[in-house]
């Protein structure tokens, strides 16, 4: 069992155990949380109380304050309670919190005993009576994530007190009333049902309604059934025991494409576990977040797609009600003329915003409510004597806090201190506006962002307006912040796309920082256009020395960057002008080249030049000559390109001894095979390589294997390989159908095809048909020629 031992001396010198103990409580739920005053009650022996309790808790939470460090020596004392709890903890190397009250701060290593002096290791966390609330809240996130069995004992975010106005638009506060709509009623009919795919996918814009509709779910499920959202704070190690969980449950995972290591946990916890269970994913789209792993584990994937709701009549009225009463200015009247076609989410922040007599000339309703928001921001700023704030000073801090965030204590501090609206600041001004921020936006991190997206996304576009100072700090963030960072700016260009060359200052900063966290982050955002067209507009202002790192970063293939890759890999090009570098990115230019279709004479100029710069054999040259038969082909030169062919896998069989080698061997027969379409025997032994690859790694090599086993059903009609290699294109489809339906599809009429006749023949058929209608319906210059493909053959009127 796992639990949080809360140390202190003195209970009667200060209000802190009794107050943190009864917010974990509340957070954690009894049994898990000791404090030596609630649990030790008449009756029950205080040291074998102790002593067990100290064995259950995997946590010591050591609550400093000024009577603690006033009586110091005491710890030397080896029968003094404190100093016993602390060395059990040590001793075990147990976690330990330091928790500093009012200002007191961490003991000095030659104050404590020899025995103590780890204590020193630990970290400590403020907890200030001005910023009690935001403290508290960041303590019970730290130890979520310090000890992920907490969440276990009760998967629940809990509903904080909100400290601005604009967080009443969040939707656990659930302050509009609940808009019943028929996607409810599929998804309790999904819980509940006995069998079916564990996981969902409720996709829709940010404003569409998903946390909202996940909330009333779990809200109705919960007399019969465990039903939580997972807290932002919960780490993939949290899931761990969901597997021991024999009742089932509900866990609904929010923003889901920025946490797909959580994603991960779950679907090898329900995997392991076998139960009933179900996990709701919420997304703002149904794109390549959800990375190969995630996916084969998952299954069979059903998506919800939840549109923007319009605002309807009256929809404005009945907000301005719900906030006035929520603000307790129930007194102040609607007014009576509203803007037209204004979604459901608008018409809330219109009316929150007029509520707090935001000006009416300033635009739309997310403008309006970010002009009242910075203006709370600046009164709060001015009653807590910090120097004056202007504006665009709050602008600034709103949109790093935003953008970049802050785990921890030390981080936020250095954030805010090299920011330029804090410019001068003094060390005790900084420490107050780091309490300022962290009594406004609250959660469980050091630094929070700024919520609803669409409010954020409003503060981050006016940051962009005024200039970006935030470029100057890109160059201290750790990889996790510039991640972060991106995916806000991706969102934000998505929402305001006239900003694309206002975001290049931030692009271009700290060795172009950003633009490479956002190679990786694109999954995420349900429109990654207006942050690559950022990037594109950015790259001839980047540096010549950060160029090739840039590249290094970028993915091998993406659609998304493809044109973007292919510029920046040409602009590099020059820096390393010879050698076996310059070789490496002649043969990544002509790789994009054809992934881009061309130019053609470009990829072979590429190719040869790659040839010209690796030595005479070895893997790297055969990879080249590889290469150089892919751009020959898009030159329309076959002869050529089968010679490239032969030697790249003459060579890949006397090199390829690992097993990124035997992989590139593979796809290079694989290639092969199509050049010459008398000719299985390259397909059977790209088959049998990629069989045993795929046998030690599962997952990885899937995709290239059902490839190779399309391609000997083409050479040799087998049915058997044909089922084969529709299995493995249903598993692939089922975990990512925007990447792999296309390839399902024509797997089934290739099967359907083979077996000529028959209710199976049909069935296949009829469902390859279904697969290229509805992609017809999004794309048809791209699938209408072969669904009519499809229909001619089972019409009879194919030859």
């Amino acid at each position: 069992m796992t639990g949080v031992f809360l140390g202190y001396r003195g209970i009667h010198h200060s209000y802190a155990p009794m107050l943190v103990h009864w917010v974990l409580r509340e957070r954690f739920g009894d049994g898990l949380v000791f404090e030596a005053g609630y649990v030790n009650q008449p009756g029950i022996h205080f040291a074998d109380s102790i002593a067990a309790w100290l064995e259950r808790c995997a946590v010591l939470v050591v609550i400093i304050d000024r009577y603690w460090l006033d009586r110091i020596n005491l710890l030397h004392d080896e029968s003094d309670w404190v100093r016993k709890e602390i060395q059990y903890f040590l001793d075990r190397d147990k976690k330990i919190l330091p928790l500093l009250l009012d200002g007191a701060g961490m003991p000095a290593r030659d104050e404590l005993p020899t025995e103590l002096a780890g204590l020193t290791r630990w970290i400590g966390l403020p907890l200030n009576s001005a910023t009690a609330h935001a403290d508290l809240q960041r303590l019970a996130g730290r130890l979520e994530q310090e000890v992920p069995d907490l969440v276990l004992s009760a998967l629940r975010q809990p509903v904080a007190a909100y400290a601005t106005p604009a967080a009443l638009l969040r939707p656990e506060y659930e302050v509009f009333p609940f808009r019943a709509i028929p996607q409810l009623n599929d998804l309790r009919a999904w819980v509940t049902a006995p069998d079916g795919p564990p996981f969902h996918l409720l996709a829709g814009p940010s404003g569409a309604g998903k946390t909202r509709l996940a909330l009333r779910l779990c809200a109705e499920l919960a007399p019969n059934r465990p039903a939580v959202m997972l807290p932002r704070s919960a780490t993939p190690a949290a899931l761990d025991r969901l597997s021991e969980t024999t009742t089932p449950f509900l866990v609904v995972i929010d923003d889901a494409e920025s946490r797909p290591e959580v994603v991960v946990a779950a679907a090898q916890a329900i995997a392991a576990g076998g139960s009933a269970s179900r996990v709701l994913l919420l997304a703002r789209s149904a794109g390549e977040w959800l990375d190969d792993q995630a996916s084969l584990l998952l299954g069979r994937v059903e998506t919800t797609h939840l549109p923007l709701l319009p605002a309807e009549e009256g929809d404005f009225a009945v907000a301005h009600a719900a906030f006035a009463d929520r603000l307790g200015l129930s007194g102040q009247a609607a007014p009576t003329t509203t803007a037209p076609a204004m979604t459901l989410v608008e018409a809330q922040a219109l009316a929150l915003a007029t509520l707090q007599s935001a000006p009416e000339g300033g635009g739309g309703p997310w403008t309006r409510l970010a002009a009242a928001e910075r203006d709370r921001w600046i009164t709060t700023a001015a009653a807590w004597d910090l120097p004056r704030l202007r504006p665009r000073d709050i602008t600034e801090i709103l949109a790093a806090v935003t953008m970049f965030g802050a785990p921890g204590e030390a981080g936020a501090r250095r954030l805010l201190a090299a920011l330029h609206a804090l410019d001068g600041w003094r060390a005790g001004d900084i420490d107050t506006a780091l309490a300022l921020v962290r009594t406004m936006l609250p959660g469980p991190l050091a630094l929070n962002p700024l919520q609803p997206q669409p409010l954020a996304d409003e503060v981050i576009a006016d940051h962009l307006r005024r200039g970006a100072r935030t470029a100057g700090v890109v160059g201290i963030l750790s990889d996790d912040q510039a991640r972060t960072a991106a995916v806000a700016l991706g969102n934000c260009l998505a929402a305001h796309p006239g900003l694309v060359d206002a975001a290049s200052p931030l692009l271009v900063a700290g060795h172009g920082r950003l633009t490479a966290a956002a190679m990786t982050a694109l999954p995420e955002l349900a429109d990654p256009e207006p942050l690559v067209a950022a990037m594109s507009r950015a790259l001839p202002q980047v540096a010549a020395g950060d160029l090739v790192g840039l590249v290094d970063a970028l993915p091998l293939r993406s659609e998304a960057l493809a044109a973007f890759a292919t510029d920046l890999t040409r602009r590099a090009l020059p820096v390393r002008p010879d050698g076996a570098g310059s070789a490496r990115l002649h043969r990544l230019l002509a790789i994009r080249l054809v992934f881009q279709g061309g130019p053609a004479d470009e990829a072979v100029r590429a190719a040869e030049a790659a040839l010209l710069g690796f030595g005479a054999d070895g893997v790297d040259r055969a990879e080249a000559y590889a290469t150089l038969a892919q751009a020959l082909d898009i030159a329309h030169s076959p002869g050529p390109a089968r010679e490239a062919g032969d030697r790249a896998i003459a060579m890949f069989q006397r090199f390829a001894t690992d097993e990124r080698a035997r992989a590139a061997l593979a796809t290079a027969l694989i290639s092969q095979a199509h050049r010459d379409e008398t000719r299985s025997g390259p397909a059977v032994t790209a088959y049998e390589i990629l069989r045993d690859l795929d046998a030690a790694r599962p997952r990885r090599y899937r995709s290239l294997l059902a490839d190779a086993l399309d391609l000997l059903v083409a050479r040799t009609g087998r049915q058997d390989y044909a089922r084969a290699a529709v299995a493995l294109r249903r598993t692939l489809a089922a975990a990512r159908p925007d990447a792999y339906r296309p390839a399902l599809a024509a797997a089934l009429f290739n099967l359907a095809v083979l077996l000529g006749s028959g209710a199976e023949a049909a069935g296949l058929a009829r469902e390859s048909e279904r697969i290229y209608a509805e992609l017809a319906a999004t794309a048809p210059e791209r699938y209408g020629s072969s669904l009519d493909r499809v229909r001619r053959r089972w019409e009879g009127r194919d030859d």
